[in-house]
């Protein structure tokens, strides 16, 4: 009912809606529009009420919340069928995947505030302590052959940085295969998790996490992280973020699975790559050797040829990728 009444005071916006109109088109009594009213001030909606007059939304700004980012997720059209929002989890990819495990959802979202144990690929730590970053996870359940899922990571990579330089004048790089990098430092990740057997495809969850507004990052990582308020001077609302994002995301996974249309995808992986066209170290669990990057394959797959000229292809999830001179 929260979404509803946020909804109708959206619509009637610095104008009053009594109680009694409310409780008309909701079917319900006005003591039950009161008590979810009062809920709404107390998480922070600036709602002026006034006795014959009834209720006024005068200010929505910086509310980030379930009802917020569905009613936006809704207002464009958004494939999202479901969203989970948490002021704290220690994972959203997590709950997606226990979703994903324990019932038939699909497009669901996951959305906190604050992540307590975020994760990054090959088991790396996540840092999403603070609320000012976009920490969220989509479940998918996709008919595709299990060595198509890396795909999903690039799609997601192509979504970030297309959203980003709608808002930033800003040139955004994708570090192969899942690093966001503005001006030499990581901004934002995906981590695309994958539930199959007997060659199908369960369930996948994409894990994406994005410092948007964070002021500062601990002196250990200070060198390679950073955050598109540090990189922009903007401070910006997350869930604008979150919309964009989620429309790119949609806009390309939806051809790739309709259409099997992963071109333009692709495109925007190469042009924006920072791997490409450099020397490279390739670090597997038991050996690293340094090869030259020159192109990605038609699924997305990184190709290399080491120092006696033989070439190969490196396949997304068995490998870290190091720029010879450091992190890039």
């Amino acid at each position: 009912m929260k979404e509803k009444i946020i909804s109708i005071l959206k619509e009637h916006k610095n104008k009053f809606v009594s109680g009694e109109e409310i409780s008309n088109l909701l079917g319900v009594s006005r003591t039950s529009i009161w008590k979810v009213l009062k809920q709404l001030k107390a998480s922070g909606y600036n709602i002026e009420s006034a006795p014959k007059k009834g209720y006024k939304l005068l200010d929505d700004k910086n509310i980030y919340s379930k009802e917020e980012i569905t009613l936006l997720l809704k207002s464009k059209g958004s494939n999202v069928e479901e969203v989970f929002y948490f002021d704290s989890i220690n994972s959203t990819n997590e709950y997606a995947k226990e979703i994903g495990r324990n019932s038939n959802m699909e497009n669901v979202l996951v959305i906190s505030d604050i992540q307590t144990d975020g994760k990054g690929r090959l088991g790396r730590k996540w840092l999403s302590s603070e609320s000012s970053g976009v920490w969220m996870s989509l479940l998918l359940k996709p008919n595709l052959n299990p060595t198509d899922a890396s795909k999903i990571t690039q799609i997601a990579s192509a979504a970030i940085v297309t959203a980003i330089e709608e808002f930033y004048n800003l040139n955004v790089g994708i570090k192969w295969p899942n690093d966001i990098i503005i001006n030499g430092k990581k901004i934002a990740g995906v981590l695309t998790e994958m539930n199959s057997e007997l060659g199908e495809i369960n369930f996948i969850v994409v894990g994406i996490g994005i410092n948007v507004n964070t002021k500062s990052f601990p002196e250990e990582i200070s060198d390679i992280a950073s955050s598109l308020f540090l990189e922009s001077g903007l401070e910006i609302d997350r869930k604008k973020i979150i919309e964009k994002v989620i429309y790119y995301f949609y806009k390309f996974y939806n051809e790739y699975i309709k259409n099997k249309e992963f071109n333009e995808v692709l495109d925007i992986n190469k042009k924006k790559s920072v791997t490409l066209n450099r020397d490279v170290f390739i670090i597997r669990r038991n050996e690293t050797f340094e090869a030259y990057a020159y192109d990605l394959n038609r699924d997305g797959e990184l190709m290399v040829r080491d120092k006696d000229g033989k070439e190969s292809v490196v396949f997304y999830g068995e490998v870290s990728i190091r720029g010879v001179a450091g992190y890039l």
